[in-house]
């Protein structure tokens, strides 16, 4: 299944969902929250259970990361999709946050309509 990566994650009332971040310079600025920002913080964290993961395992873990950073449309598996949504379950990210990633790795609408600044 093919996933638009930058697809930007909404608030309840439809703006774009934003996280803070210090530019060179240290000044404080804010970017949107895309899908790919949350996949690729879920399949690097470690879990609970990582630590039974086999090498082979580990290296195509890797394989994905670098995937999911480098490609704006991505294709993946059914295993592939199956292992994100797990990881995105069991990262402790908002219910909000999790609702939007599984429809959308699903291929569904987010139920929440996006508001323009």
């Amino acid at each position: 299944m093919q996933i638009d990566l930058n697809q930007e994650l909404l608030n309840l009332n439809g703006t774009v969902a934003e996280e803070k971040y210090k530019s060179e310079n240290e000044e404080l600025k804010s970017r949107p929250i895309t899908l790919r920002t949350l996949i690729s913080a879920a399949l690097q964290n470690r879990l609970q259970g990582d630590d039974k993961l086999t090498a082979k395992q580990l290296a195509e873990r890797y394989e994905l990361i670098l995937r999911v950073h480098k490609e704006q449309d991505a294709e993946f598996t059914v295993e592939e999709i199956v292992e994100i949504k797990d990881r995105i379950i069991r990262s402790g990210l908002s219910v909000l946050l999790t609702g939007q990633i599984l429809n959308m790795l699903e291929g569904k609408p987010t139920g929440i309509e996006k508001i323009e600044k």
